[in-house]
C-alpha cells in the first residue's frame, strides 16, 4: 500500500502547487485591469472604423448576423488574399467560426477556428513592431480572449489566464492610444463581467477580488450602443449578461428590440429570448420558440442532436405545462430517441445542462405523463 499512498500524497502536492500558481495569476490578471472608470461619450458618438477593412468588414458582419456564414467566409477570405500579412481577415474569420459553432452548438471547425485565431495573433504582433495603428492591438487582443476562452473550456486554465491576461492589456493600449475604439469595451466588459460571476473556483478561493459584474455590463454597453464592428455580438452578449445578472425583464427587452429590428436575426438570438421566456414561465412563447429553433435545426448539414434534445425537452415541457399531454409524450419519446445519436466529440453542450442531464430531464418528465 505504500507506494500508492506515496503516490497520492504527491498528486495532492501537485494539485496543490497548481492551486498556488493559479492563484497567483489569478490576482496578477485581475490587477491588470485599468479601464474601469467608465468614459463619458456624446449622444450621437460613432466609434472610427478601420480605414483599411471597413467596405468588407461590415458586408463580412452584417452576414455573420444572418447565420450567412459561408458567404461571410467568402469575403475575409477574399480579403486575406488581398491583405496576407495582416491579422483582420483571420480575426474576423474567426468571428465567423466562433459564432457558427456557438448558435448551432457544433465542434465542426475548432481546428480552423485555433488556426485563424493563432495566425492573427503572430501577424498582428509582427505588425505592431513597426506601427502605432491602434486596430493592431485590438485584433491581437481580441483573438487572445477568443483563445483563452476555447483553452479555459478545455481546462488548460493557467495559459487560458495568461491569454486572457495579454488580451485585456492589448484591449487596454488600444484603447489609451484612441479612447474612441469603443469595440474594445465588448472585450473589457465581458472579462470583468464573467471573472467572477462564472468561476466557482474565483467565487470560493478568490472571494478577495473585486465584483466587476455592474461595469462589466456598462461596458458591454458601450460596445452595444456604439462599437464599430461589435455591436451585434455585444447585444447578444449583453442579453445573457443581464439575465445572469438578475435583470430578466431587460434582458427580454434587449433582445426582443434587436429580434425585432435585424433583417433577419440568427439561430441565437431566438434561443436566448426563447431561454427567457421559459424563466418567465410563458409556456406558449416556449413552445412556439422552440417549434422554430428545431425547425432550423432538422437536417442542418452539421447537425447538434444535443440541440435537438433540448428543443424536444422544452416543447414537451411547455406542453406539459399547458395541459398538453400528448404532445409532451410524443416530444419526451422523439427526445430520448434522439439523445442516442448525440456525439460531443462534434458538439457542443449547452452551458445549461449536460446532455445526461437533458436524458434524465426528459425521463424524469415522461414519467409524470
Amino acid at each position: 500500500m505504500l507506494p500508492f499512498r506515496n503516490f497520492q500524497i504527491t498528486q495532492r502536492f501537485t494539485r496543490l502547487q497548481r492551486f498556488f500558481v493559479f492563484t497567483t495569476l489569478l490576482i496578477l490578471v485581475s490587477n491588470l485591469l485599468a479601464f474601469e472608470e467608465l468614459p463619458q461619450i456624446p449622444q450621437n458618438a460613432k466609434a472610427p472604423t478601420d480605414p483599411q477593412f471597413h467596405e468588407p468588414l461590415s458586408r463580412g458582419i452584417n452576414l455573420v448576423f444572418q447565420d450567412k456564414f459561408k458567404e461571410a467566409l467568402a469575403i475575409f477570405d477574399s480579403l486575406e488574399n488581398e491583405f496576407p500579412n495582416h491579422p483582420a481577415p483571420h480575426f474576423f474569420k474567426s468571428a465567423v467560426y466562433q459564432n457558427w459553432m456557438k448558435g448551432y452548438r457544433i465542434q465542426t471547425f475548432q481546428k480552423e477556428l485555433e488556426g485563424n485565431v493563432n495566425s492573427a495573433i503572430e501577424k498582428g504582433k509582427r505588425l505592431m513592431q513597426g506601427s502605432q495603428d491602434s486596430w493592431l492591438n485590438f485584433y491581437v487582443g481580441a483573438c487572445l480572449g477568443y483563445r483563452a476562452f476555447f483553452k479555459i473550456r478545455q481546462k488548460k486554465w493557467i495559459s487560458g489566464f495568461i491569454d486572457a491576461s495579454n488580451g485585456i492589456e492589448n484591449l487596454e493600449i488600444a484603447l489609451e492610444n484612441q479612447p474612441d475604439i469603443y469595440d474594445s469595451y465588448f472585450g473589457l466588459g465581458s472579462y470583468n463581467y464573467w471573472r467572477t460571476a462564472r468561476s466557482k473556483f474565483i467565487q470560493i478561493f478568490a472571494f478577495w477580488l473585486a465584483d466587476k459584474r455592474e461595469i462589466g455590463v456598462e461596458q458591454i454597453k458601450i460596445a452595444a450602443n456604439y462599437g464599430a464592428y461589435s455591436r451585434d455580438g455585444a447585444i447578444l452578449a449583453l442579453t445573457r449578461v443581464l439575465w445572469d445578472f438578475g435583470k430578466q425583464e431587460e434582458a427580454l427587452e434587449t433582445i426582443e428590440n434587436y429580434i425585432a429590428n435585424s433583417p433577419k436575426p440568427p439561430l441565437d438570438a431566438f434561443y436566448k429570448r426563447a431561454k427567457l421566456y421559459l424563466y418567465l414561465s410563458q409556456w406558449d412563447k416556449v413552445e412556439t420558440e422552440f417549434e422554430q429553433i428545431l425547425s432550423r435545426l432538422e437536417n442542418y448539414e452539421f447537425p447538434s442532436y444535443n440541440f435537438q434534445v433540448e428543443c424536444k425537452y422544452l416543447i414537451a415541457k411547455a406542453a406539459f405545462e399547458q395541459g398538453k399531454k400528448a404532445k409532451a409524450k410524443k416530444n419526451c419519446d422523439e427526445g430520448l430517441e434522439l439523445a442516442a445519436k448525440i456525439n460531443l466529440k462534434n458538439e457542443l453542450e449547452s452551458v445549461f445542462q449536460s446532455s445526461e442531464e437533458l436524458v434524465e430531464l426528459l425521463k424524469e418528465l415522461r414519467s409524470k405523463i
